[in-house]
């Protein structure tokens, strides 16, 4: 049997580390989860784009609640490194929590533990289930990035205590200022540090105290930074909302109570492990049986490591690193519905093992100690091995927290819209109504009315949809929803119009800034089209800087650059800037070829879309149609001939569609049609008449309606053309 005092330092590490990997190792074929990956990666043109803009705003921005910037940071390195593969993500998951062991071992040795308390620790800190949560889920990589920082700042701080060397402690401090700006959660560092200096029973004199002092204003400052993040998510605001502001004083002591001491219980039954777990439903005043006993193991324990197991100074150093290190995750103010999170203790391990190996140290031999010890971290890491598939990917991460929590609207919410993604929209309809909260929240509503866009039923779709922005008409996300639906259907306007509304609640909604883009280049709105992508380019958005080059020109720029009157930008079109015959003005006209260079197309351009004169000509060089554009749209009066010269057609724009009447001639120039519109609309067909001038039937349009009859110029009828308002329906 393996002896664990015998094992060198070395090798302690080394198998720790192996067993590590071996047991993540298949965590690196896993996929994004829809559980803040997004945000943070995967639809975060922030990350995609690595460029001074984007990292300025990692530094003074939050997302999603969160102020990371360090973390950030690395998401948008490793993008710009591998791209956005889940796999290249986990993978340095991996390695750091593997680097994350080694500072752990590091930092035992140099707080004096013996063998088997060091290789106990990082055993369970490396191999136990609490950790899966924070190695896993690539969202939540601050937790390990911070704790990385954290573990190097501790570790230069001891080396301070030792060598009494002032560089040591400036490096502590900038690794410190590291671990905040990766998550939070590092705040209370310069805490871990009074208590480093209790243990080494160094006197608390102005020295101590003042050496603290840049750590305790940068605790400070990001502390009200990370204050303020909670609040623009509202996660703060929300927690107090479901209490109630502050509630029964005594619900709100038990709630503390099972908050430190679940990870303990966690470590010692690891068992319930979940994305989320989300409050306790109070009952008549009362909470679950479980809040108010949950507390007495971790209770028992202390009290006998105060009264045998531990010496004074050990046991408040170890007990305030445990209790530390939960400070700012214990429900003391509400944490957005949630009461516990398994990646909370990731640097909590730390303590907790500590005092399991003590119990083991003081009751059993060391032959039986290193048996025990052996077996239940084999235990523990096969139940991470098999535990961690349920953040394989998004379906099997919410159908867990369904599964644990199946009254919970969050947990129904996000299982449903996992179904639904994946080829279970019935299923997750069935579920989504059998919550009347769905029916309620005008979130849950926009979920039902896209699980019915999967399903193609876009009737019941509109109407969950309306109900949901009339519940909260000021959502911009619900007018972003029903934009991606109507352009699903084609319906380009409407689209432009619910964009539109969603920028103007959200300025800075660039995911609805870049949407709206497509859809005007889709139509050909080019300047609109630039002007959204010029936006996204100075907000860091460099994925546009090709389309902006090749569609989008500034008249004033270009010409104050040009030093000839040509510019050739490819074999398809040409620049050149012309002088105005009556003012002298550049103007900047845009030349069209088609394949075999014959001129198709000149038109004036500005600011990247037709502002003036526009032509086209058939490959014979001949005049084909000509009209007025004012500001991307047609305007005035507009002309089409045929190719022998003669006059085609003449009709009117006005706010971009057809107004007024419309002529169509034959070509040996005899009226063939007229009909008159108002606003796009066609209301009415004044004449309809063959080449040699005798009436043709209409049909039965009339006002906007009805069937109207289509000839060839031989007065042949070739189709019924079935009108509706004055916009055509169908032809028969």
């Amino acid at each position: 049997m393996i002896n664990v005092e015998k094992i060198s330092s070395k090798k302690t590490i080394i198998v720790v580390c192996i067993l590590v990997f071996l047991i993540y190792l298949k965590s690196i074929f896993f996929d994004f989860v829809n559980f803040d990956d997004g945000a943070f990666i995967y639809e975060n043109f922030r990350i995609k784009n690595f460029n001074l803009i984007n990292l300025k705003w990692y530094f003074f921005n939050y997302l999603n609640g969160h102020y990371f910037p360090v973390t950030m940071l690395s998401y948008g390195l490793q993008a710009q490194i591998w791209g956005v593969s889940p796999m290249a993500f986990h993978v340095f998951n991996l390695i750091l929590h593997l680097v994350n062991c080694y500072l752990v071992y590091r930092v035992l040795l140099k707080l004096d533990l013996n063998t088997f308390s060091i290789s106990f620790i990082v055993a369970i800190f490396g191999l136990h289930p609490i950790q899966i949560e924070s190695v896993v889920w690539i969202g939540t990589r601050g937790g390990i990035m911070s704790s990385f920082f954290t573990l190097l700042s501790i570790s230069c701080y001891l080396d301070y205590l030792k060598r009494q060397n002032l560089k040591y402690i400036v490096f502590s401090f900038l690794l410190f200022c590291l671990a905040v700006l990766s998550k939070s959660a590092a705040l209370v560092v310069p805490i871990l540090f009074l208590l480093i200096d209790f243990k080494r029973q160094r006197i608390y004199k102005r020295q101590v105290f003042l050496e603290k002092i840049p750590f305790f204003f940068v605790s400070f400052i990001i502390g009200l930074v990370a204050i303020n993040a909670a609040k623009d998510l509202g996660t703060v605001s929300e927690g107090l909302a479901q209490e109630g502001g502050y509630l029964d004083i005594k619900i709100k002591i038990f709630k503390v109570l099972y908050s430190w001491s679940y990870y303990f219980n966690h470590l010692l039954l690891p068992t319930g492990q979940t994305s989320m777990h989300f409050d306790p439903e109070i009952i008549d005043g009362t909470l679950p049986i479980k809040y108010y006993l949950s507390f007495i193991p971790f209770s028992l324990l202390l009290v006998w490591t105060a009264l045998k197991g531990l010496k004074t100074r050990d046991f408040v150093f170890w007990c305030g690193f445990y209790f530390v290190t939960l400070a700012l995750v214990i429900n003391i103010l509400p944490l957005g519905g949630t009461i516990v999170s398994e990646r909370y203790a990731y640097l909590t391990v730390i303590a907790g093992a500590y005092f399991i190996a003590k119990i083991l140290d003081y009751y059993f031999k060391p032959k039986i100690r290193n048996i025990i010890s052996i077996f239940f971290i084999l235990i523990f890491s096969g139940i991470t091995f098999f535990t961690m598939d349920i953040w394989k990917n998004s379906l099997s991460l919410h159908k867990r927290s369904f599964e644990l929590f199946p009254t919970s609207a969050h947990a129904t919410a996000s299982y449903a819209k996992a179904l639904a993604r994946n080829n279970q929209a019935e299923l997750a309809l069935k579920i989504q109504k059998s919550d009347p909260l769905f029916l309620e929240s005008p979130e849950y509503l926009v979920n039902i009315a896209n699980t019915y866009f999967i399903l193609d039923s876009v009737e019941k779709r509109d109407s969950f949809l309306e109900k949901a922005i009339l519940k909260d008409p000021s959502n911009s996300h619900f007018y972003f929803k029903r934009a991606s639906f109507n352009i699903a259907d084609k319906d380009y306007k409407s689209a432009i119009e619910d964009l539109n509304i969603a920028i103007d609640l959200e300025p800075n909604n660039f995911m609805a800034r870049k949407r709206r883009a497509s859809v005007y280049f889709l139509i050909e709105d080019y300047g609109k089209c630039c002007l959204d992508w010029e936006f996204l380019n100075q907000n860091g958005d460099k994925t546009i800087e090709d389309n902006l080059k090749l569609y989008c020109i500034n008249k004033t720029e270009l010409i104050n650059k040009m030093d000839t009157s040509k510019v050739f930008v490819s074999k398809d079109f040409r620049l050149e800037v012309l002088k105005d015959t009556l003012n002298g003005d550049s103007i900047l006209h845009l030349f069209k070829y088609d394949s075999i260079g014959n001129l198709s197309e000149k038109g004036q351009i500005e600011n990247g879309k037709y502002n003036g004169r526009i032509l086209w000509y058939y490959p014979s060089g001949k005049l084909l149609r000509k009209g007025f554009y004012f500001d991307s749209f047609p305007f005035g009066k507009w002309k089409e001939y045929y190719e022998n010269g003669s006059l085609k057609a003449q009709y009117e724009y006005a706010s971009g569609v057809i107004d007024g009447n419309y002529k169509y001639f034959y070509k040996n120039g005899s009226l063939w049609t007229e009909k008159h519109y108002e606003r796009g609309a066609l209301l009415n067909v004044k004449q309809l008449l063959s080449k040699n001038g005798q009436v043709l039937e209409i049909g039965t349009f009339k006002n906007g309606n009805g069937e109207l009859n289509l000839y060839d110029e031989e007065g042949r009828k070739t189709d019924i053309a079935v009108y509706e308002n004055g916009y055509l329906k169908q032809f028969k």
